[in-house]
């Protein structure tokens, strides 16, 4: 099919089948590209019914002729899921592009919590437009957290429940269909994440929606399990005393204001001295600032796995699974550079 779709806020899927409506300038990543034409040569309209049609095909050069590389512009007319304002947008992506509507993911991703027994859990990030924080601020991108029903003592009276953050978005700012392992304690609703590949995986779109289902539900099954076996990690944490390793580790890896109750950091950014106290409290003093300020979602899940990643090469270090070169190596950072701390 060799229509014209002209580009800018979207016209009804039929009209840009058929080359009608207004021409306005088509957004490519953020950019106008003022009287751009889109050829479509197919259309995608199985997301109808939740305001989105995907188009594939072709820009028209200024001389008319063709140009070689093929595009996915989504039309998306719908509302926002928080505030109900419609929202109207062109998206373009590459024709390799999948994705679902959130309230399908949603709807999926509740029903496989739910036969794990696990509850939704609400919570709010930088960048979201509701108290929920379940919503990026164009509407356009989900997070959902949902954490387990039992908790597990890490030690008396220090129970750790584990969960899993599922992500989703029409436009590919969010992974569509990602998830990543957590454990929340519940005495301070501390969130962590575990660096393991077990712990993070996004499920391709291929198929039918039930064959994405089966999927999910066999992936987070394997999750779940991973950081079932976490809480052994933390139990041996509670033996282990924090380090001038450690604390030159923390120093090198992570922003100062953050493990500022564990390690202090002098002006040239090495450690100075830290504190006497076991692992798990020191990772609970790191992750307290991390679960609980209000940081964009992205930086807080990278600065966590970055946490964890030195934790465990740490650990590996101390139990002689690997040498300090090969640690250097792992992270990324010159632990030679850096002097020793003293225990206060």
């Amino acid at each position: 099919m060799n229509t014209h779709a002209h580009m800018g806020t979207p016209a009804s899927a039929g009209e840009a089948a058929e080359g009608l409506g207004r021409e306005p300038p088509a957004t490519m990543g953020g950019v106008t590209l003022p009287g751009k034409r889109f050829r479509v040569e197919r259309t995608d309209d199985r997301w109808r019914e939740y305001g989105i049609v995907s188009h594939f095909g072709y820009f028209e050069a200024e001389d008319g002729e063709e140009v070689p590389r093929r595009y996915q512009v989504i039309e998306i007319d719908t509302k926002h899921p928080v505030t109900g304002k419609p929202i109207r947008m062109t998206i373009v992506k590459g024709p390799s592009f999948r994705f679902v509507p959130n309230e399908v993911a949603r709807e999926i991703v509740s029903r496989i919590a739910e036969e794990h027994g696990m509850r939704h859990v609400a919570f709010r990030m930088k960048g979201t437009a509701s108290v929920l924080g379940e919503y990026t601020s164009s509407g356009l991108g989900m997070f959902l957290r949902f954490v387990g029903s039992e908790a597990r003592d890490v030690r008396v009276g220090d129970p750790v429940a584990i969960g899993f953050v599922a992500g989703n978005s029409v436009d590919g700012s969010i992974a569509p269909l990602s998830f990543s392992g957590f454990t929340l304690r519940l005495a301070c609703t501390n969130g962590a994440v575990a660096t393991s590949e077990l712990t993070a995986f996004r499920v391709r779109i291929e198929g039918g929606m039930s064959e994405v289902e089966d999927e999910i539900r066999r992936r987070l099954e394997g999750l779940l399990q991973y950081m079932e076996d976490e809480m052994e990690t933390y139990r041996r944490w509670t033996t282990m005393q924090v380090d001038d390793l450690l604390a030159r580790i923390l120093a090198a890896t992570m922003p100062r204001r953050y493990i500022e109750g564990i390690v202090l950091v002098g002006r040239k950014g090495t450690a100075v001295n830290y504190a006497h106290v076991d692992a798990w409290q020191a990772f609970n003093s790191v992750t307290d600032p991390l679960s609980h300020r209000n940081l964009e979602a992205r930086r807080r899940e990278e600065l966590l796995l970055r946490l964890r990643r030195a934790f465990d090469v740490w650990q590996a270090v101390r139990e002689g699974r690997m040498s300090v070169d090969e640690a250097e190596e792992r992270l990324g950072i010159d632990l030679e550079e850096a002097p020793e701390a003293r225990e206060p």
